[in-house]
């Protein structure tokens, strides 16, 4: 897991994990090569984060009424 979030985030944010696909791990090995990355700053999967509230359906149902 990464590095850990701020305090003031905490709660606002939703830490979701994405598993790469080969295609996406073999794009990201040329990318951190082509950039001078080492290749051991690769994982299978990447952290991504969301506001807490996009997907609260209280705030944003969609309804236009």
């Amino acid at each position: 897991m990464g590095p850990s979030l701020p305090s003031e985030l905490d709660g606002r944010l939703d830490r979701r994990q994405h598993r790469l696909s080969g295609a996406a791990r073999a794009f990201k090995a040329h990318a951190l090569a082509a950039a001078t990355v080492p290749r051991a700053n690769m994982d299978a999967t990447e952290d991504l984060y969301r506001s807490a509230l996009s997907h609260d359906i209280s705030v944003n149902d969609g309804n236009t009424s």
